[in-house]
């Protein structure tokens, strides 16, 4: 089977997902925000309701079951990760509005928008 080099596979969205997660480690004590030193706060917004509830379902299954295994072998650094999520309905205003509020509450908002969205153009 021929792998189209335009389409990520499930090791390279790892990878990136790991590399996020370092990087985080790395930048968090130039971000100013006050959170346990044992927890990596990450918050998220996806359409969990709406026309591409499945396609948002599928990206929280799949990142909370990285962020499990991440966390029972360790987590990162030591650090355990805390994954919060958001419901924006595939709507822009509901994103902008979830990111906002994950940000004043140190959940560090990880903007992966859902492509050809109208959610991702609002950001």
């Amino acid at each position: 089977m021929v792998r189209s080099p335009h389409r990520p596979t499930r090791c390279r969205s790892s990878s990136r997902f790991a590399a996020l997660l370092v990087s985080l480690v790395v930048l968090h004590p130039f971000t100013g925000h006050a959170v346990p030193s044992d927890t990596i706060a990450i918050g998220r917004s996806l359409p969990l309701t709406g026309p591409i509830a499945s396609y948002g379902a599928a990206k929280r299954d799949g990142a909370d079951a990285y962020i499990h295994k991440v966390n029972n072998a360790g987590g990162v650094a030591g650090r355990q990760i805390k994954l919060a999520t958001l419901d924006d309905a595939y709507e822009p205003q509901k994103a902008i509005s979830n990111l906002r509020r994950l940000a004043a509450e140190d959940q560090r908002p990880r903007i992966n928008p859902v492509p050809f969205s109208g959610s991702s153009a609002s950001l």
